[in-house]
């Protein structure tokens, strides 16, 4: 398995993952309503067909839309070209090398590397999305009960999933982070932008070895095409019938509707 070299800025964070969770689940979650506060605060000034659930039966339905969404999106990027398949989530080249790209594909024995650097960046990113679900549960469970009406009345078909997306980023950031890094170590990502970097170094026109954070930009990116096909199937519970897997999921999206 290939190493990180000492040329390399990409370091493994130091912390403990089961404390980690437990920070994820205090910052999403909060300090939970008492079910009585709940109930007063959910409803109201909503349609009459939102207002006849229970705020029970919204929580639980929002849970297993939302439950959905992130294992059918984890399903999906995590397959073999699920991120370098689709162009609209792809781990992108980073700028540094992209702007060389054309000079690049001008040396002996790193033309090809190009390629494979872009392939291995995306392979990493589909192997480690599968380590995705339990982060998301953790975030969805602690939803809280009045957040959980606002989700569902949202206008926006992707509301929940930019609420996780804005509450939720950093945590799953640094948890996701070194399962990344370990996924890059067996792709050979660093391998190979170490490779390109050398040669970029001694390029006249270059002039300059990149110093790119590989870790953070395929994390950063994988995180970007997670939400955006989680908001996808999102969308798709909030308009489609058919994505609605449960009865419950139907009834009070339905009402939501109304």
């Amino acid at each position: 398995m290939p190493r990180l070299g000492k040329r390399t800025s990409i370091q493994l964070p130091f912390f403990t993952p089961l404390f980690m969770l437990s920070s994820l689940a205090s910052a999403v979650g909060g300090v939970k309503n008492t079910a009585t506060a709940a109930a007063g605060a959910v409803h109201g000034g909503v349609s009459k067909a939102v207002d006849s659930l229970s705020v029970e039966e919204i929580v639980a339905a929002l849970k297993e839309a939302l439950n959905a969404a992130a294992e059918r999106a984890v399903a999906c990027v995590s397959a073999v070209d699920g991120f370098m398949g689709n162009p609209s989530i792809r781990v992108p080249m980073p700028d540094d090398i992209a702007r060389a790209t054309s000079i690049l594909g001008k040396i002996p024995g790193i033309s090809g590397k190009v390629d494979e650097f872009l392939l291995a960046m995306n392979r990493a990113a589909e192997m480690a999305a599968a380590a995705a679900v339990p982060i998301f549960l953790i975030a969805i469970r602690d939803l809280t009960l009045q957040k959980a009406k606002e989700l569902l009345v949202s206008k926006t078909p992707t509301a929940a999933t930019q609420h996780f997306d804005a509450s939720c980023r950093p945590s799953l950031y640094a948890l996701f982070l070194p399962i990344v890094v370990q996924k890059m170590q067996d792709c050979g990502v660093v391998r190979v932008f170490d490779e390109i970097a050398d040669a970029m170094g001694k390029v006249p026109i270059v002039g300059r070895r990149p110093t790119l954070d590989v870790g953070n930009h395929v994390t950063t990116k994988a995180l970007d095409g997670l939400f955006l096909v989680i908001g996808q199937q999102e969308t798709k519970i909030r308009t489609d019938k058919t994505s609605r897997v449960t009865p419950l999921m139907d009834k009070v999206f339905s009402c939501a509707e109304q």
